[in-house]
């Protein structure tokens, strides 16, 4: 059951920060730089589950 709460917690935390970002960028007008451009693209992603995989396990330790 635990392991089910962290992947849920994972997913939710990585669809927040996604759509939070998303939502940043596109009042900034960074959208295209941080979700098209091949450059940005792949670094934005990786922070975005890094933080991500950071707050599920912040959620596991707080459920022990």
């Amino acid at each position: 059951m635990l392991i089910f709460l962290s992947i849920v917690a994972f997913v939710v935390a990585l669809g927040t920060i996604t759509y939070a970002t998303a939502f940043v960028a596109d009042i900034t007008g960074t959208f295209r730089l941080l979700f098209i451009d091949r450059r940005f693209k792949g670094v934005c992603q990786a922070l975005r589950w890094l933080l991500a995989a950071a707050l599920a396990g912040l959620f596991l330790l707080s459920v022990d």
